[in-house]
């Protein structure tokens, strides 16, 4: 008997089935990077300060005297498209370190494609050669067995009449010529 609550537990807990394991992505592969990570916190960080520097008028990069108003120092300017500089930086290093896992992504296709090209056609030529190895053994026992003559008995050679060479039969060998017994009996 089936036990249909016990199937239902299974489905809904998910026994029995494995957690798939993904490859990490190309973004998560170029955030492994502590360079990037650092250089692109950094800069994101001091761009959010100096922006809420400006906003707010905190006083991190610029100095004002509070009785004259006077600026002594502004560092705004430079600080801004410093820390941008800093993230662009950072994403540009993701951006390329995904464009090359792309790239590898495709040259190994295409070299394990070329490999089982090679395979194949290497597994063709050995066939092709063993083929010819099959070829030249039963070439080489033919010629043995028949003497190296490939030619077919005529009826001639059976002690036919002299019409058969008329008829285009003609006498011919049939087996081993080198043999005692064939070159003392003629058989």
């Amino acid at each position: 008997m089936v036990d249909f609550t016990d199937l239902r537990r299974q489905i809904l807990e998910g026994e029995g089935d494995e957690p798939e394991v993904q490859a990490p992505s190309a973004l998560e592969n170029e955030l492994q990077d502590n360079r990037t990570r650092a250089i692109g916190a950094i800069g994101l960080a001091v761009v959010m300060v100096a922006i809420a520097d400006k906003w707010k008028g905190i006083g991190l990069f610029r100095k004002v005297d509070d009785t004259t108003g006077v600026v002594s120092h502004d560092w705004l300017p430079f600080v801004i498209p410093a820390s941008l500089a800093a993230a662009a930086y950072a994403a540009g290093r993701i951006t390329r370190g995904m464009t090359c896992q792309e790239k590898i992504e495709r040259y190994e296709d295409l070299v394990q494609e070329s490999e089982t090209i090679v395979q194949e056609l290497e597994e063709e030529a050995d066939l092709a050669s063993a083929e010819r190895e099959q070829q030249a053994a039963i070439e080489q026992e033919n010629a043995w067995v028949f003497g190296g003559e490939s030619q077919i008995p005529s009826l001639g050679a059976m002690g036919g009449s002299p019409l058969t060479s008329v008829m285009g039969q003609e006498y011919l060998s049939y087996g081993p010529s080198a043999d005692f017994q064939g070159r003392t009996f003629g058989f």
